[in-house]
């Protein structure tokens, strides 16, 4: 039966079986945030939260097209036209507050004669390529964001999770500047006890 719970009638004898090699498909990138935007999109109004995700959404469409579409060519250096397609989850797996965006780029480019080729991204193995996207895709979308709600503080924070105060420090993400209230709120809604 399929979803709408109708008969699909099939002669068992017709099913064939084979194996195939699993093949990648496709390039999938994923963009996070901190935590804590993540607690905060929870308390916002649903007004808030659609802005907040068209910002999110539009971060890592702008960081893809920025940075990985440039470098889908085929083995020749040729370039065409690319499919992919994101989607966003607002949790993890264990259910908690985890928004996240999965983004899969087709690893097949169509060329302007029509012809598809597979592309390759030597760039995409190299050790800072992907800090690079993800810093591009952080600073997109702290940009929206702070535009969207200057009513919400953001800070930068190093390695050792210390708000950054001076140039010597190094930034390792952002996070939402909660204040003492915005945290009771949060242990409120909180079902760990």
């Amino acid at each position: 039966t399929n979803k709408f719970n109708e008969k699909i009638p099939f002669n068992p004898k017709d099913v064939k079986e084979n194996y195939q090699d699993v093949r990648k498909s496709a390039i999938e990138t994923t963009y996070t945030l901190d935590s804590s935007f993540s607690y905060l999109y929870q308390m916002m109004t649903e007004e808030q939260q659609i802005k907040f995700e068209i910002a999110f959404m539009d971060s890592a469409e702008e960081t893809r097209k920025s940075v990985l579409e440039p470098l889908m060519k085929s083995s020749k250096g040729e370039i065409g036209k690319t499919m992919s397609y994101s989607f966003m989850h607002k949790d993890n797996r264990d259910g908690l507050p985890f928004i996240h965006i999965h983004d899969e780029t087709s690893n097949l480019i169509q060329l302007a004669d029509g012809s598809i080729r597979a592309i390759e991204i030597p760039e995409i193995k190299e050790t800072a390529f992907h800090s690079k996207m993800d810093s591009i895709f952080k600073t997109n979308f702290i940009e929206k964001f702070q535009e969207l709600f200057p009513e919400f503080g953001i800070e930068a924070y190093d390695i050792e999770n210390k708000e950054i105060t001076n140039q010597t420090q190094v930034v390792k993400d952002w996070r939402v500047a909660f204040d003492e209230k915005s945290i009771d709120k949060i242990r409120e809604k909180s079902t760990a006890k």
